[in-house]
């Protein structure tokens, strides 16, 4: 038995919503929240009904209940607000504070009736080869309007936030992707409290941007031995006496299953930079028609410094510190060409919504675990415009069962 095999049951709800827990009260889940798969609770925001009172929090996860205290949950801010402790052993009592957590104990539940899942396991895998090639291509086809849509409702919701202020919403939107899914919620609050104007008054070396950024994170230390992040202590002191900016606290940025070349000290120096290259919403636009002119405006090197860096506090063996074009070309996937298509809605210009849509088509394929797995199942995309739309199979029509909504799923469904 797996943990990640009783997520799964979890999910796809084979164990119920109605438990009893170790202290045999009463434990009804009303709202499973949504599935963590970076660091922190396993299902985020979900609530339940326990004690005659309604909670709201997450949910943990574990093989064996001491297993709380083996990762160190007990020391973790992060977990301070779990509700509710479901195991398949309960060897161990677990307390999150004073409060005692409600453990149900999952070992009785998983009988010969419940059949645990594999989460490898994709349902279609061995039956794409048959299925039409017309159900396949207008399937990914819808796939992929749908999830270009998508992204772009998200930068014309910056847009309407930011009430008409696009420069932000383009910043706002490659800072996610900056922050990939760990800290993209960190690098937007960033962009959200920096001032891009104020940032490029700032006129000087490279280093100031970092120096700006890096110090709006709350990553800088009060002080360092080291000469370069000493004067970026220096630098930014001064930037904030001028324009009384705001400051982040160091505790909201992550690091744990990452690998150290999206560390966000080395990500919020390549973005500052960019923004040091001058970049914004005129080029953007009006490249909108060429994917390689789009590239060359993140093909930047952040400072000296960086070439044996990804953290501030640690030293590395000396490595490329430039945007890779593996990097870019997700920046474009996810925030550029999102980003123009957005522009071509907010003003109805159906030539920036093509040149959005035709410019995935000038993209490598993607390379990630999902598409491995179609790829597998027989299917071959051929450029960003076919990873898109397998990804949003996946997500929106797969893991949602809405196989009767899917023109895949409906011709093996009809056989």
């Amino acid at each position: 038995m797996r943990e990640q095999q009783l997520h799964q049951l979890f999910l796809q709800r084979k164990l119920g919503n109605t438990f009893a827990t170790a202290a045999n009260v009463p434990l009804k889940v009303l709202e499973f929240g949504t599935y963590n798969t970076n660091s922190g609770p396993d299902f985020i925001n979900a609530k339940i009904l326990h004690d005659g009172l309604v909670w709201v929090g997450h949910i943990e996860f574990h093989i064996n209940a001491s297993d709380w205290h083996l990762h160190k949950h007990d020391s973790d801010p992060a977990y301070n607000n779990v509700i509710a402790h479901f195991v398949y052993n309960n060897d161990s009592p677990v307390k999150s504070g004073e409060y005692e957590l409600p453990t149900i104990e999952l070992k009785k539940l998983i009988g010969a009736n419940i059949k645990v899942p594999n989460a490898t396991r994709d349902i279609c895998e061995k039956s794409i080869p048959d299925v039409s090639h017309f159900a396949v291509k207008s399937q990914l086809d819808l796939c992929f309007q749908q999830r270009l849509s998508r992204k772009s409702d998200i930068i014309l919701r910056d847009i309407e936030a930011t009430k008409g202020d696009i420069e932000k919403a383009l910043w706002l939107g490659l800072a996610r992707v900056f922050g990939s899914k760990v800290n993209a919620a960190s690098f937007e609050r960033l962009m959200c409290i920096a001032d891009i104007q104020a940032v490029r008054q700032w006129i000087g070396a490279q280093h100031r941007h970092e120096a700006i950024l890096l110090g709006q994170s709350g990553l800088l230390p009060k002080s360092s031995s080291n000469c370069w992040i000493q004067k970026m202590i220096d630098e930014y002191a001064l930037f904030k006496r001028l324009f009384h900016s705001a400051q982040m606290n160091s505790v909201e940025w992550k690091y744990s299953r990452m690998h150290p070349f999206g560390f966000p000290d080395i990500r919020i120096a390549q973005l500052a930079a960019v923004i040091q290259n001058g970049l914004n919403v005129g080029d953007i636009i009006s490249s909108a028609g060429s994917v390689d002119q789009l590239k060359k405006f993140f093909e930047v090197t952040p400072s000296e410094f960086w070439q044996n860096h990804y953290q501030l506090s640690h030293a590395t063996q000396p490595k490329s510190s430039h945007l890779s074009s593996r990097f870019i070309d997700l920046l474009l996937i996810n925030a550029v060409l999102p980003f123009i298509h957005a522009v071509g809605r907010y003003y109805d210009l159906a030539n920036l919504r093509q040149s959005a849509a035709h410019g995935f088509q000038q993209i490598a394929p993607e390379q990630n675990s999902i598409v491995k797995n179609w790829q597998k199942s027989g299917l071959k995309p051929l450029s960003a415009h076919d990873t898109q739309a397998l990804l949003e199979l996946k997500s929106q029509f797969c893991d949602k069962k809405k196989c009767l909504l899917c023109n895949i799923g409906k011709e093996l469904l009809n056989r």
